[in-house]
């Protein structure tokens, strides 16, 4: 059984050499799992493999991001200097090429609100200077990365979470699960990979095309400025991740493939592919 969770966007010399492997091994598999079902069909390999593919999707604990000390997050924000009455927008994450922050802080000049940026990274250096180009460094938080034990009520301490990759590199976004478990409305970017069906367009957030951060700055407005919409939203958020992605899904989930390729052995007394 194999897990597919990425394919490779950005070392294409890499995948010339690396290809023909790959498609040995997802030959050979009984069974392939993949983190949701955009990814399948929009990946560049795993079409052709599609009859033994499998959708098990990432999982979070909804009681770790649920259920938080307010003075936590009265403490954090006062750490980051956050006014009460401050609306906050919040991305979680390794500062990576693929996340696309240069085009959250490009939106961030048509945003009424301050964003928190949790994590490090190799672009941390470059993001701070574009955010100083922009002239929105006054309106940017660059937090570093938290703690685990803090993280959940970095969340509870925004209005909203978003995730602004461009790259296939993001190819689930996991993120998008804690924001969404703490209750968070969530605007993320329509890459064809697990983005897209984590977050539900108009449910649990909006989605946007990637690398347009007029649309970005429009959906985080719509969002802001709306505070029933913001309580709508998060509830739904946090029901479809009791729904559809907590540990006993995904352990269930991955369990039945596991059945389902082993049953292949058993049924000929050999390796059926």
């Amino acid at each position: 059984v194999v897990t597919y969770h990425s394919d490779i966007v950005r070392q294409q010399r890499l995948l010339q050499a690396y290809r023909p492997l790959l498609h040995t091994t997802l030959r050979r598999a009984a069974r392939i799992i993949a983190t949701s079902a955009p990814y399948i069909r929009s990946s560049p390999f795993l079409p052709r493999y599609a009859g033994k593919c499998r959708v098990v999707p990432l999982s979070v604990d909804p009681a770790r991001f649920g259920n938080v000390n307010p003075e936590l997050i009265q403490a954090i924000r006062a750490q980051h200097g956050l006014d009460q009455d401050q609306h906050v927008a919040l991305s979680v994450g390794v500062l990576r090429y693929y996340k696309g922050l240069h085009i959250l802080l490009d939106a961030m000049r048509e945003i009424d609100a301050v964003l928190l940026v949790v994590g490090d990274g190799p672009e941390r250096e470059r993001l701070a200077q574009v955010a100083g180009e922009y002239g929105v460094a006054e309106r940017v938080r660059f937090a570093g990365k938290a703690p685990d034990d803090q993280l959940p009520a970095y969340y509870h301490a925004a209005d909203l979470f978003v995730l602004a990759s461009h790259l296939r590199a993001e190819a689930f976004g996991i993120v998008l699960l804690e924001a969404m478990a703490a209750g968070l409305p969530v605007i993320s970017t329509e890459l064809g990979t697990g983005t897209s069906e984590v977050n539900q367009h108009g449910v649990t957030g909006f989605v946007v095309p990637p690398d347009d951060p007029r649309a970005l700055a429009r959906a985080v407005q719509s969002v802001l400025h709306n505070a029933s919409l913001r309580e709508y939203m998060g509830q739904q958020a946090q029901q479809r991740i009791l729904t559809h992605y907590t540990h006993d899904r995904m352990i269930e989930g991955t369990l039945k493939v596991y059945e389902e390729a082993c049953s292949l052995y058993h049924a000929s007394g050999k390796r059926k592919l």
